[in-house]
């Protein structure tokens, strides 16, 4: 795999982190601009979610068929399509359903980075581009939450939409003269096996996937829930934007320091280890964060705590593709299955509780940080799993040459 074609990948996936990351600093904003509800702005997430619901099925069943590469580049130029629709139209009903075509884009993205990567790479190789790929993601997060609201003070939030669509559109550009020779291939590459439901079933059952499909489930109803209501929640100190921007940022910044610094790291500590230990440590830091009385205390306590989580879902990703070896696709599938039920579900049940007469955002964030706990006990179980499997193998082996 060319130095080019990794960077085509990485810098789309910068941007993707950029979308994510001015949708959770604007939406004090867009919530202003369209009087809604707390519950009414989750609905955004939820929409986005039902177009990924497309693109996780279709990995799970479909994807190892096709080809990855040339779907990759189609949905990073529908992305860009997508928020430019969002940044010119002023119809909420518009902007709705865009959100639920924009949400097959991103899965779609979400998962095919990793794939694209995985199917070109294996072993240590694999793990320590993948775990660059996600380290890009945060790098792409960090200063974009201060920038967008700079930008925003002085321009409509709609603008940054419109900016950022003309900049993922370039980046589209480069990705297809990259991946020139692939994405000119048939988009099917051979047939689909007729017993695709029983092979994706097969790699569930794989010793330790359910629990990594579990892990992921908490661990991205926890990032999602971050991503999208932290900003508007360090706003709510004395009214100021400003610490939203601030606490999003580092947030990322402790994401982005851990991921690139843990890239090498990564390949001698086992992946399980890093994702129940990450995952626990970051829900206690979460917490005490909401807790505090001071932003910039708080400010500080959500860096550490993206330091924590930082390693984590690259590494549940590299744990599903180990266990499911040459089914790649499947097992990321099951992987980002979760990210869209935490898609789906977590913004708008954050937003419902917060809506509950006396209990507000600041105690509604700590329910996904609690469900990130269970998440890191299934990571950890993952561990031990596959420890037995290895003795188990082991003593066979021994047993046959007796």
């Amino acid at each position: 795999m060319t130095k080019n074609k990794i960077v085509s990948i990485y810098l789309i996936v910068l941007l993707y982190a950029v979308y994510l990351t001015i949708l959770g600093q604007l939406l004090p904003r867009i919530i202003e601009d369209y009087s809604l509800s707390m519950s009414g702005a989750g609905l955004f997430s939820t929409l986005q979610s039902l177009g990924g619901i497309t693109a996780v099925f279709s990995c799970i069943f479909v994807v190892d068929a096709l080809n990855k590469a040339k779907i990759f580049g189609a949905c990073a130029v529908l992305l860009s399509i997508t928020t430019l629709i969002i940044g010119l139209t002023p119809q909420i009903i518009i902007v709705y359903v865009t959100f639920a075509v924009l949400g097959i884009a991103t899965g779609f993205i979400d998962i095919l980075s990793n794939v694209v990567i995985a199917d070109r790479t294996s072993g240590k190789r694999q793990r320590l581009l993948i775990n660059l790929l996600h380290g890009f993601f945060s790098t792409g997060a960090v200063a974009v939450p201060i920038l967008a609201e700079a930008v925003s003070s002085s321009l409509r939030w709609s603008m940054v939409f419109v900016g950022f669509a003309i900049a993922l559109l370039i980046c589209a550009v480069i990705y297809h003269y990259s991946y020139r020779n692939d994405v000119k291939q048939p988009l099917k590459q051979r047939l689909v096996d007729k017993n695709v439901f029983r092979i994706a079933v097969d790699v569930l059952h794989k010793r330790g996937m359910k629990c990594v499909a579990l892990s992921s489930i908490c661990t991205n109803f926890f990032l999602v829930g971050i991503i999208y209501w932290l900003s508007t929640f360090m706003s709510s100190f004395e009214n100021n934007y400003s610490h939203g921007a601030l606490g999003l940022s580092l947030f990322f910044a402790g994401v982005m320091v851990s991921r690139l610094g843990l890239s090498k790291l990564s390949t001698r500590i086992n992946a399980a280890v890093l994702v129940g230990v990450g995952s626990l440590c970051a829900s206690v830091l979460f917490i005490a964060g909401l807790l505090v009385a001071s932003p910039y205390a708080a400010a500080v306590l959500f860096l550490l705590c993206g330091a924590a989580l930082g390693p984590v879902f690259p590494q549940t990703v590299s744990m599903a593709c180990h266990i499911a070896q040459g089914s790649a696709g499947t097992a990321s599938g099951f992987v980002f299955f979760g990210f869209i039920v935490g898609n789906m579900i977590s913004p708008l049940a954050i937003g419902a509780v917060a809506d509950i007469q006396g209990m507000g955002l600041k105690y509604a964030l700590i329910v996904p940080a609690m469900i990130n706990i269970i998440g890191a006990v299934a990571a950890l179980c993952v561990r031990s799993i596959m420890r037995s499997v290895a003795k188990r193998a082991v003593e066979s082996f021994e047993s046959e040459e007796v």
